[in-house]
């Protein structure tokens, strides 16, 4: 969506259930990528990303995520 300001970092949230749960504020303008561990692979888990900026948070925006495996030990 559309926002006013400049982007001074993100704020991400992760949905549990029925409720939209803070996992981070990162105040990074070249904010690129963050790590959620804990994920079970195959698993569809709903987050939602806000731009923080001068003239305050943007709307969220909802993203759906399958979970997939970073590493695999043997």
């Amino acid at each position: 969506g559309f926002f006013a300001g400049s982007i001074n970092g993100y704020s991400i949230e992760q949905q549990i259930g029925s409720t939209w749960t803070p996992l981070a504020q990162v105040i990074e303008q070249n904010f690129l990528n963050y790590t959620v561990s804990g994920l079970t692979p195959g698993t569809l888990y709903n987050f939602r990303v806000a731009a923080i900026t001068t003239a305050g948070s943007s709307g969220l925006d909802a993203i759906e995520i399958i979970a997939l495996c970073s590493s695999v030990g043997w």
